[in-house]
């Protein structure tokens, strides 16, 4: 087979979601859920590395409140509001999607939880994606590992 005979098989096989990048999450969590209990629980399994990488959580269908804030010009803190909470989250090096943040509205999350500078739980946005409220599965880029088992 020819790579121009792949790329026509491919063609008539995949879809677009087939092509979005996939992050694994280790779980799905509820707001009140990323609590100091978690976190002292994950401090347990530290080091955190290569062969031993920080779990991997999710809001789904978080609405963002307001226009995220620039943070030394590539990061932002966006504040997302679940479940009658509001929730600020870092994101390192997504500055430039500050606008798409904004206009999507309603996001599904990829955080990590850590210590914030003032010594409570801190939530870290690794990854987001507009939210498809009332999908069966985190759909697109997350899949949730303890859900459906990839």
């Amino acid at each position: 087979m020819c790579s121009s005979d792949l790329r026509e098989y491919a063609k008539t096989r995949l879809t677009l979601e087939d092509l979005q990048p996939l992050v694994e999450v280790d779980g799905v969590l509820e707001p009140g859920e990323a609590n100091e209990d978690l976190l002292l629980a994950l401090e347990r399994l530290a080091p955190f590395g290569l062969e031993n990488p920080r779990p991997l959580f999710a809001f789904r269908s978080a609405g963002v409140s307001g226009p995220p804030q620039a943070w030394k010009e590539k990061h932002l803190k966006i504040m997302v509001r679940k479940g009658g909470r509001n929730l600020l989250l870092k994101a390192f090096g997504m500055g430039d999607q500050a606008d798409a943040i904004h206009e999507a509205g309603i996001i599904d999350v990829a955080f990590e939880l850590e210590r914030d500078w003032y010594g409570g739980v801190g939530l870290l946005a690794r990854d987001w994606r507009p939210s498809h409220q009332g999908h069966s599965s985190l759909m697109g880029p997350y899949t949730s590992v303890s859900e459906f088992g990839t």
